[in-house]
């Protein structure tokens, strides 16, 4: 869990609480994909075969959205990264299945709301949900008001929130085809830090929903992250593939 203020800080603080905190805990890859059929699969990405971002999950390894399913549970995916898409193969066993891609225009935290309203619908059933969220990845949601008052002040790079993705992308290049400034890099950080807050806060209104639903003393809430920033990074908010940076908590 990221630290932030406000709200979702509030909520945090409540789900940390009323639950364990698994500082030492690892993820089995650097990428979100591939950590998240691991998860779904029991099994590593060289048995479920998501070693890049542009790989599809094998048909081999049974599911656990497959094997809830066919026990008569209710499941349902929400994700609004593109890699965990049908077109990767994420979309066996469930009853609901919602992609909202980086194109569309609505908020990233929308796939909170679909998990609540499945809540809402399914509080006598039993239920399983997978949100697979943006988090602090771009592009990111920032309305003018927020701008305004984001670092660095008087602030006049090029770093555009909702097309922020594929300026990253070019400075991913070796060589880099854009560099950035300490301004650019600020702002980055701020606007990282802005989404991680209405992601947290999101998380809150879903930990609501089961409450006011009745199910929150029966149902087991799991929050976890794929990769950690390496500040060290040539570019921005990159993911570095060290051992140091897979660790999730």
């Amino acid at each position: 869990l990221v630290r932030s203020r406000g709200l979702g800080d509030v909520y945090k603080r409540q789900l940390l609480e009323r639950g364990i905190s698994f500082e030492k805990n690892r993820a089995v890859s650097t990428l979100a994909n591939a950590t998240l059929a691991s998860m779904l699969s029991g099994v590593g990405p060289r048995e479920h075969g998501v070693v890049d971002g542009d790989t599809r999950l094998s048909k081999t390894p049974t599911l656990v959205s497959e094997a809830l399913r066919e026990a008569g549970i209710t499941t349902a995916f929400f994700t609004a990264n593109p890699t965990t898409s049908e077109i990767y193969g994420f979309d066996r066993g469930w009853e609901t299945f919602r992609v909202h891609g980086p194109v569309e225009d609505i908020a990233a935290t929308t796939v909170f709301d679909d998990a609540i309203r499945f809540v809402e619908l399914h509080k006598k059933d039993r239920f399983f949900v997978v949100i697979h969220a943006r988090g602090g990845h771009p592009p990111w949601d920032a309305s003018a008001d927020q701008m305004k008052d984001l670092p660095p002040q008087n602030y006049t790079g090029g770093l555009d929130p909702r097309h922020a993705g594929e300026l990253l992308a070019k400075a991913r290049r070796i060589p880099p085809v854009i560099r950035y400034t300490d301004g650019d890099r600020e702002r980055a950080s701020a606007l990282h830090t802005l989404a991680v807050e209405a992601h947290d806060v999101a998380l809150g209104k879903l930990l609501s929903a089961l409450r006011l639903n009745g199910r929150d003393d029966d149902t087991t809430v799991l929050v976890t992250g794929d990769v950690t920033p390496d500040e060290t990074a040539h570019c921005l908010l990159y993911t570095s593939p060290s051992p140091r940076d897979r660790t999730r908590s």
